[in-house]
C-alpha cells in the first residue's frame, strides 16, 4: 500500500494497492462526502482483494473531500469529474477499470469515451437526482429529530443549507438535481436494493435484506461482503 498526493498540482490524496508496474489500473470512485465514511472499510477491503489480481488499485479522494486539498463546502460534482481525468493522466496506464458507488458510479459512467477503459462498474448509481435529494433530506431531518450532542444540531435556520453534516451550496444542489443516467448505457450496473427508477440492463444484488439503506438502518456487513464479491467477480471476468 502506498499513500501519496496525485493530480495536476498534487491536490488529490490517493492510496494505491498492488503492482505499480501493472499495465492495468482499477480506480475506485467515492460517493458524496456525506457517504464516504460508511464506505471507507468496504473500499479498503475491495482494494486489497482486487490487488491480488495483479493489478494496480487506486482509491482517491476528490478535491475538497477527505484528505485531499480544499474545504468541504467547495465540493462540486463538476470538479470530481475533472479530478478523475487528472488522476488517469497522472498514472497513464494502458488499461483502466472504473468502479464507483452512488455519486462515484455516476462519475465513472460519465467519463469521456476512452479506448483504454475496459469496463465501468457502477454500484447504486443515482438515476434521479431530485428523488435522491428528497431521500437524503428526509434522512437529515430524521437524524436531527434525535437528541444529539454532535453536529448537525437541530435548528430551523437555513435547514436546507446543510445535508448530513455538510454544507449544501446552491451550485452543488443544482448539480445533484441534474444527475441522471440514460437507459442506453451498456455498462455494468448493480443495485443493492431496488431503486425508484430501474435501468433496463441493471442487476439487483440478491439479498434477503436491504444493503444500502437510509442512514442508521444500513445493513453494513451484508452490503460490504456481498458487494465486494460481486465487484471482484466482475473484474475477473473483464480481465479474463
Amino acid at each position: 500500500m502506498k499513500a501519496e498526493f496525485k493530480g495536476k498540482n498534487k491536490e488529490l490524496f490517493t492510496i494505491a494497492y498492488g503492482a505499480e508496474e501493472s499495465p492495468v489500473m482499477a480506480v475506485l470512485l467515492q460517493p458524496f462526502p456525506w457517504e464516504m465514511e460508511r464506505l471507507s472499510w468496504t473500499y479498503k477491503q475491495l482494494s486489497k482483494r482486487l490487488s491480488r489480481l495483479n493489478i494496480l488499485v487506486v482509491n482517491f479522494h476528490y478535491q475538497n473531500t477527505g484528505d485531499s486539498e480544499g474545504k468541504s463546502e467547495d465540493f462540486t460534482i463538476e470538479q470530481s469529474q475533472t479530478d478523475l481525468e487528472n488522476l488517469i493522466s497522472q498514472y497513464n496506464k494502458e488499461k483502466i477499470i472504473l468502479l464507483g458507488t452512488s455519486l462515484g458510479a455516476n462519475v465513472a459512467l460519465k467519463y469521456n469515451p476512452d479506448p483504454r477503459v475496459l469496463a465501468r462498474i457502477a454500484i447504486d448509481p443515482i438515476t434521479d437526482g431530485i428523488e435522491y435529494l428528497k431521500q437524503k433530506r428526509a434522512s437529515h431531518r430524521e437524524y436531527l429529530a434525535e437528541p444529539s450532542f454532535e453536529p448537525p444540531f437541530l435548528g430551523n435556520k437555513n435547514l436546507d443549507g446543510q445535508l448530513l453534516g455538510f454544507q449544501l451550496k446552491p451550485q452543488l444542489e443544482e448539480e445533484l438535481k441534474a444527475l441522471t443516467i440514460s437507459n442506453a448505457t451498456t455498462d455494468k450496473i448493480f443495485y443493492t436494493q431496488p431503486p425508484s427508477h430501474t435501468l433496463e440492463n441493471a442487476k439487483i444484488i440478491a439479498e434477503d435484506k436491504p444493503l444500502w439503506t437510509r442512514w442508521s438502518k444500513m445493513n453494513f456487513s451484508h452490503f460490504s461482503h456481498r458487494t465486494i464479491k460481486v465487484v471482484v467477480d466482475e473484474v475477473k471476468e473483464v480481465l479474463s
